[in-house]
């Protein structure tokens, strides 16, 4: 019952304002519900007192990615990545704003290349690597790694609309310099028809 627990987490929050305990709650319920501003809210105010703590600054790089707030996360996840480049979930989200931004598409691809290795069944992984190459105009590269993904998605699972979402929520569609979108759509027919016509 999440609408009934941020309520009372509002208003715990209201009888003690600096509970690390009720902070941390509340943000969690408030990400659940969309309560973006009021999640933020208490997770800047628990980094103010504990600015290195990899699972708030990872909780708060999360919520910018669900909201696309790509540029304000890429100093968050640049910090995640100095404080834990061993983690596969800090280099995975480091990478995946490098490549929301278009900011250092090389090395984005060097940590999904890393953590597709390490994860070979996350599809997410494959997806990305292949985005990061296409990014970078390199489109026969990409369109190898792209089909094996495919091929491999639908053979596990046949769903074509599943695949589909993998691909086109992995990329950032309102940033035109990093992707084309008329491009990309040419891109995933020839995916789907597994023939590069390009």
């Amino acid at each position: 019952k999440h609408a009934e627990a941020y309520q009372s987490y509002i208003t715990a929050e209201e009888l003690s304002p600096e509970s690390k305990w009720t902070l941390t709650h509340l943000a969690y319920v408030a990400s659940i519900l969309r309560e973006y501003k009021t999640a933020s809210r208490c997770y800047d105010y628990l980094l103010r007192n504990d600015p290195d703590n990899v699972k708030l600054l990872m909780k708060k790089a999360e919520m910018l990615v669900s909201t696309e707030h790509f540029e304000e996360a890429l100093p968050i996840t640049y910090k995640l990545y100095y404080l834990d480049d061993k983690s596969v979930k800090c280099r995975k989200i480091h990478a995946k704003i490098l490549l929301m931004t278009g900011n250092s598409l090389e090395k984005a691809e060097e940590l999904f290349a890393q953590v597709m290795n390490e994860e070979p069944e996350d599809e997410h992984n494959s997806i990305n690597l292949a985005h990061t190459l296409y990014a970078q105009g390199r489109s026969a590269e990409a369109y190898r790694v792209y089909r094996k993904s495919y091929e491999r998605y639908m053979k596990q699972n046949n769903d074509e609309g599943g695949y589909s979402n993998l691909f086109w929520n992995a990329i950032p569609l309102n940033n035109s310099t990093v992707f084309n979108v008329k491009k990309m759509t040419r891109m995933y027919d020839a995916i789907r028809i597994g023939e590069l016509g390009i």
